[in-house]
């Protein structure tokens, strides 16, 4: 659909320009197509790198569920198990965090140490808003049941709470969230 609208408001732009300069009209084609094909360029490059995920990359499937992580069909992690949780996420797969960010590949490393000292990696991709916003539900839940978790987004592992980057929320908006997944008492 953004596609459509890019396509749409070029080819507005490019009449609009043709109107302005009828008697630079040659480099004004030219200059127009260069845009649209830089635009487009970007937009699709990311996809061409070797991080990109595709089908063949999936093998597993995660659930996250009111009281475990279920790994497979015979495989699962309670809550009440889990010690220690690093989870290193790359936003989602297709999308920008902000403007002017680079195109995020989804893909997510969950690192959960249990009780007995037992580490268990599990990695997956974030393909959508509605699977990224369950994940910040459940992170709450996590903090109100007291788990120690550590949360890095991106490369240069910028630390974020319940998904949410720290540096883009103002100081009041952080207490508040503090305040929200505060430990609860058991």
């Amino acid at each position: 659909m953004s596609f459509l609208w890019l396509v749409i408001t070029s080819i507005f732009l490019t009449l609009i320009l043709l109107q302005i300069q009828i008697k630079f009209q040659f480099s004004v084609i030219v200059l127009t197509a260069i845009v649209l094909l830089s635009l487009f360029i970007r937009t699709r490059s990311r996809r061409l790198l070797s991080d990109w995920t595709r089908g063949k990359d999936s093998i597993g499937e995660i659930n996250f569920e009111e009281n475990a992580v279920k790994l497979n069909v015979n495989e699962s992690i309670l809550h009440d198990d889990i010690k220690y949780v690093h989870f290193q996420f790359n936003y989602i797969k297709g999308r920008q965090s902000a403007p002017k960010d680079t195109i995020h590949n989804g893909l997510t490393a969950l690192h959960i140490t249990t009780k007995n000292d037992e580490t268990r990696t599990i990695k997956f991709v974030i393909e959508t808003e509605e699977q990224f916003e369950f994940l910040k539900i459940m992170f709450k839940k996590w903090y109100q049941d007291g788990i120690d978790i550590k949360e890095e987004f991106g490369d240069l592992k910028i630390k974020t709470v319940c998904l949410i980057p720290i540096g883009r929320m103002r100081y009041k908006d952080v207490q508040a969230l503090k305040e929200e997944i505060k430990p609860r008492s058991s």
